[in-house]
């Protein structure tokens, strides 16, 4: 929606602005929550320790970019933070609605992820694609 209004402002024109998400930083442990109250595929997802998982991916994932791709972080003792720089909607300030605005500095809430995940476990493409709700393809 940001963006959309963006390209229909005038004020906008010629201008460079951050569209990015102004929610306070999700830690990991409450997305886990989250995926956890959403059930389906998620319900018994387990807590690995950083250097477990990865070692995980390492064995799971030998047929995919993985090897090409493996970043930095695989020798870290945690999971690595990103983009934790704090933003504010304030550039957006006279460029989009009140409205976007808002929902730019709340940022997705528990509904909807859950709403999304919904969508894609069974949504239109899952109907036509796999075997049942809540299969992965």
């Amino acid at each position: 929606r940001a963006l959309t209004e963006l390209v229909r402002s005038a004020s906008a024109c010629g201008r460079a602005v951050d569209v990015v998400s102004g929610a306070p930083l999700l830690p990991m442990a409450d997305l886990r929550q989250q995926l956890l109250r959403f059930g389906g595929p998620y319900a018994d997802l387990r807590v690995l320790p950083y250097p477990q998982w990865i070692k995980r991916i390492e064995t799971e994932a030998g047929l995919s970019l993985w090897p090409a791709w493996r970043p930095e972080s695989t020798g870290q003792p945690h999971f690595p933070v990103f983009n934790t720089r704090v933003c504010s909607a304030d550039g957006l300030r006279g460029h989009v609605s009140a409205q976007t605005a808002e929902a730019l500095r709340t940022g997705a809430d528990e509904r909807w992820l859950h709403r999304v995940l919904q969508f894609l476990f069974e949504g239109p493409l899952q109907r036509s694609t796999s075997s049942g709700p809540g299969s992965i393809p």
